[in-house]
């Protein structure tokens, strides 16, 4: 998994990587520099994060390599990136930073044989120029596992933020055993849903996305999460209308919500797709909706029934907060197919999903959020 970040020349790739490395010491690879005197750039050098640097390209070179006025000294560079790229291989490195790779680095064949080795067995966040095309970025750039960003002046903070959540993704397989471990700690399944929903229904209430609301809560745990959060956006004094969907098809903690809010509030059971009438008219006029209704245990493409639900979702023009992870989204995959709920806001817990990451999934999820459950990762990581 590749988070590719394009860009013209200045606009801020390099600075972007060195954020990174300071939020991130473990991270290991290179980044370029620009030779200024007196205004006037000379050349460029390379420098690793663990601490090598040389000049690499220079006006006052003289090599067969050339990039406009810049010479480019393959055997310098060779020396010292290769060596930095070998011992990620060889070490257990999960993330590299790569800036970047462009035409003066693309002259040595020894480095675009590693880089291709790496994008086989690593992670990487790996900066690209704007323009210049060779066959080998071509091949890059295509890999199913690349996520694409494009960098200007105006996105910096969003492009960054974007970037450090990329370097907190985990497997689903490792949520999955983290989840396990918060409940062998004595953090029951419904303990981590009232967690998960404090968490929802204060960022909802810190985007300030207005007082009317549409909770939509499937028959999974994310349909718990966001059940308990619609009791609590109640208690806050908010609007709220609430749809179950497939509600005989429910599971324990779903059905143990909706009795509890039964008592003080009416619920819409959409269960047909004669019912979608109902949910039509409950989405009108709402300053936002959270989306409950599938979570990361996604296998394939959504029902029909709840196809036209997304549609529905998405086709109006309130904001929309996905509960972990936006509806039809696959936490393996990304967006596979186009019944996807395109959320403003994604509140995603413990970690962000590599779907956020894969085959567009960033367009789905919107500005990304990390929440806790009741327990750290840090913690989680430590437990046994």
């Amino acid at each position: 998994m590749h988070l590719f970040i394009q860009g013209s020349p200045g606009i801020g790739k390099t600075t972007l990587v060195k954020e990174l490395v300071k939020k991130k010491p473990s991270l290991r690879g290179f980044y370029t520099e620009e030779i200024r005197e007196k205004g006037k750039r000379l050349g460029f050098k390379v420098k690793t994060i663990s601490g090598e640097e040389a000049v690499f390209a220079h006006i006052n070179f003289s090599t067969p390599f050339k990039v406009s006025r810049y010479k480019v000294d393959i055997d310098i560079f060779n020396r010292v990136v290769i060596k930095e790229l070998n011992e990620c291989l060889s070490q257990n490195c999960e993330y590299l930073v790569i800036d970047e790779i462009g035409k003066m680095e693309l002259f040595s064949e020894k480095f675009k044989q590693i880089l291709w080795q790496i994008l086989q067995k690593k992670k990487t966040i790996s900066t690209l120029p704007l323009k210049g095309e060779s066959p080998f970025l071509e091949k890059v750039r295509s890999l199913p596992s690349v996520s694409l960003l494009q960098l200007t002046k105006e996105n910096y903070s969003q492009i960054l933020n974007y970037a450090q959540i990329f370097l907190n993704t985990v497997p689903l397989e490792k949520i999955r055993k983290w989840e396990e471990k918060a409940k062998k700690v004595g953090l029951n399944e419904r303990i981590l849903i009232e967690n998960a929903s404090y968490e929802l229904a204060s960022l909802i209430k810190k985007l300030n996305l207005g007082n009317k609301g549409v909770v939509i809560a499937g028959r999974g745990n994310n349909g718990a999460d966001v059940l308990s959060c619609a009791r609590k956006l109640l208690g806050k004094g908010y609007q709220i209308e609430i749809v179950v969907l497939n509600y005989n098809r429910a599971g324990e903690e779903v059905k143990f919500q909706v009795s509890i809010l039964e008592k003080v509030k009416k619920i819409h059971f959409v269960d047909t797709e004669e019912d979608l009438r109902i949910l039509k008219s409950v989405l009108k006029s709402k300053d936002f909706i959270l989306d409950g209704i599938l979570g990361i245990g996604i296998k394939g493409e959504p029902t029909p029934f709840i196809k036209k639900v997304i549609e529905q979702i998405n086709a109006g023009k309130s904001k929309i907060v996905a509960c972990d992870i936006p509806s039809g989204l696959s936490p393996l995959q990304g967006a596979v197919h186009p019944f996807v709920v395109k959320a403003d806001y994604t509140v995603t817990f413990v970690a962000p999903k590599e779907g956020f990451f894969l085959n567009e999934g960033l367009d789905f999820c919107g500005e990304i959020f990390i929440a806790d459950i009741g327990i750290s990762r840090q913690l989680l990581e430590k437990l046994n």
